[in-house]
């Protein structure tokens, strides 16, 4: 294990300083940057003010316009003052004393009309042709006759309103009286509700404008802007809440920069030795610790832990980074009531994924597989942020996609791997057996020559000696052909370029090879074809047969001795058997050993087992071979069968079955 990591009740925990530096931002920080989302909230509401002022303004003058109209037209207040100047003759050039002491006795008529208290006039001028007042009288207690007239009930915002009535009196004199709101005219009440009515319509729709200008544009580009006011290299936050489309719209794309982040550091295999992926080839264990931790950096998820499939169910033994609680397997998940262990029966197929939410936080749970076998459930909490959980889905799906996608590579690349040593092996094995077999056959050639020497009486041997030395010569020439059958078996490996298949009685075929490889090992190991085995025939190349079950023995051989190093009892034993069904021919070998083990010297469950057919696998007591490797060679892409290795439940000890095509026509 790695030394970084730590075995704590069955988890592992791995410290942040042995994680790749990865950028983290999770929930955004909305104090950043608020001094320019309160300006430009200020400056819409002065905007907004600066606006409604000059529209009121703008309807008060238009209000005042045509009420000054509607005065004149129905009360025609110059009418009876113009009458009351009348008598004045032609003013002609006189004196300017003698003309202003006219006027005055003219204005007297008038100003006793101004100054009633029902008539709306404020002020009396009298000019001349060139515009110098004559005349200027004001009636008493002119701001209160003002304040009475101009009411709210006649006025729209203000109670100054005033106007000016122009009439000709004489040939270049004009009469100018200052005028404020008449009473008791219904036209003007009318045109105050109308007008006011227009003021409250418009003061609702600007209202309603800068409403949706500032939750529609300026709040959400505001929080946008503050979220993206990060340091140079650091991953977008999402924005918690978003209460807008643009700002889900932002959350979509910052979620998607996150998810791209991650794919890129667990893709990464740039041949350094320090990407993730290649890391998985060397130390899964360290491989986990730092995949999980940059899943829950890159995508801001509160935790996020790994449980490895084991028996095609999921294993107690849980992955997840240092600080990260796993969650009990037997608690209660989610609204259901169902605990983890219950509803990790229900992923059968790659993608299906189970949600589930607790207060602020959810859980997304996920089934990851490795081609058409599942490898193990990946589980993400991360907070809701005002969102529906249902929006992590997609990203979700597409992590489990990819750490499946990544688990599928590395097979891949443990494929291509085994293909070439395949391929250096056939050549190794077809050199070494062709060599061998010249050494032997020479041998052979001078081991019959002194025999025949023997005969001939080329050479004598004394009387007493001569019944041992043809005993020693006997021994040696059937060692010699015993020697020549294993090379033979180990020399069929050349033929997978080119297999010769045929019925092949399986029972004559394993007896043949116990009796080959009992002779062939000096381990105290009992090989038996268990009997009552009924006959089967498989569609098979021999020579390749005869490989695949020598190598079965072989392994199964040494694992025994493994055991019987530290436990000697119960002696050594592999029993084979052979049957059929309406598909396959099945050769079993079962022996008791000490089982599939990894190199800590755990039995291996599940998907873990097909280790073993990689050409690098190792254990704690031996290194790794070639045995198994070429037996799935052999069997899987020669064959086209399959092969099921399996530990045994009930004591120590391993079970390999193969699967064998029957041949054509013995198939039901």
């Amino acid at each position: 294990m790695n030394e970084h990591q730590k075995q704590d009740g069955g988890r592992t925990a791995t410290p942040s300083s042995a994680l790749p530096q990865t950028s983290h931002i999770g929930i955004p920080n909305i104090a950043s940057g608020k001094y320019r989302f309160r300006l430009l909230a200020i400056s819409l509401i002065l905007a907004t003010v600066l606006i409604e002022g000059l529209v009121l303004i703008l309807l008060e003058n238009n209000f005042n316009l045509r009420k000054k109209e509607l005065i004149i037209e129905k009360k025609r207040p110059l009418s009876e003052i113009q009458s009351r100047m009348r008598d004045i003759s032609s003013l002609g050039s006189r004196p300017l004393t003698e003309l202003k002491a006219e006027v005055d006795r003219a204005a007297g008529k008038v100003m006793t009309l101004i100054s009633q208290p029902d008539f709306p006039a404020i002020l009396l001028e009298v000019t001349d042709a060139s515009g110098v007042v004559l005349y200027r009288g004001e009636p008493p207690e002119v701001e209160a006759k003002r304040q009475r007239f101009n009411t709210w009930g006649n006025c729209l915002f203000s109670r100054n309103f005033e106007f000016t009535a122009r009439g000709t009196i004489s040939e270049g004199y004009e009469v100018w009286v200052h005028l404020v709101s008449w009473p008791d005219l219904p036209e003007v009440r009318q045109l105050v509700i109308e007008y006011r009515g227009y003021a409250v319509i418009f003061t609702l729709a600007l209202l309603l404008v800068a409403l949706l200008l500032y939750t529609g544009a300026i709040r959400p580009l505001a929080r946008i802007a503050q979220a993206l006011a990060i340091p140079g290299g650091d991953l977008p936050p999402v924005i918690p809440r978003p209460r807008h489309a643009v700002e889900r719209a932002y959350n979509t794309l910052a979620r998607g920069t996150r998810l791209s982040s991650v794919h890129f550091e667990l893709s990464d295999s740039d041949g350094d030795g320090e990407g993730l992926q290649p890391a998985y080839d060397r130390d899964r264990q360290s491989f986990w610790a730092s995949a999980l931790e940059v899943i829950r950096q890159g995508m801001g998820y509160e935790m996020v832990i790994w449980i490895p499939v084991s028996h095609g169910g999921w294993k107690d033994h849980l992955l997840a980074p240092e600080g990260a609680s796993a969650p009990d397997l037997d608690a209660p998940f989610g609204e259901s009531g169902q605990s983890l262990r219950q509803i990790t029966g229900q992923f059968e197929s790659e993608g299906e994924l189970i949600l589930g939410a607790r207060g602020d936080l959810a859980w997304c749970v996920g089934a990851v597989r490795r081609r058409d076998e599942k490898c193990g459930l990946l589980l993400g909490l991360f907070p809701v942020q005002g969102e529906s959980p249902e929006l992590a889905i997609p990203y979700f799906r597409a992590l489990v996609r990819q750490i499946g996608l990544l688990l599928t590579r590395s097979l891949e690349r443990q494929e291509a791997l085994d293909r070439g040593r395949y391929e250096v092996s056939i050549d190794l094995s077809a050199s070494m057996g062709h060599d061998l077999t010249n050494i032997l056959a020479t041998g052979k050639l001078e081991l019959e020559t002194l025999r025949t020497a023997f005969r001939r009486g080329i050479v004598e041997i004394p009387g007493e000696k001569r019944d041992m030395v043809h005993a020693a010569l006997e021994g040696l020439r059937k060692t010699t052909v015993l020697l020549q059958e294993v090379v033979n078996v180990y020399r069929a490996f050349s033929f997978t370029r080119e297999p010769q298949f045929e019925p092949v009685h399986l029972n004559h075929l394993i007896l043949e090879v116990i009796e080959l490889y009992r002779h062939s090992t000096s381990r105290q190991v009992a090989y038996e074809l268990l009997p009552g085995c009924e006959e089967v025939v498989a569609e098979a190349d021999p020579r390749l047969l005869k490989l695949v079950l020598f190598n079965l023995l072989a392994n199964a051989t040494q694992a025994i001795a493994d055991r019987q190093s530290e436990h000697p009892q119960p002696p050594g034993r592999v029993e084979i058997s052979c049957h059929r069904n309406p598909e396959w021919a099945i050769l079993r070998v079962v022996d008791n050993g000490t089982g599939f083990q990894n190199p800590d010297g755990q039995r291996l469950e599940g998907v873990e087992l097909q280790q073993v057919f990689h050409f690098d696998f190792t254990t704690k007591k031996r290194q790794g071979g070639l045995g198994l490797a070429w037996v799935r060679s052999i069997i899987v892409d020669i064959h086209q069968g399959k092969l099921h290795p399996s530990n045994r439940g009930d004591a120590s000890g391993a079970c390999m079955e193969v699967l064998l095509p029957l041949p054509v026509g013995r198939a039901s």
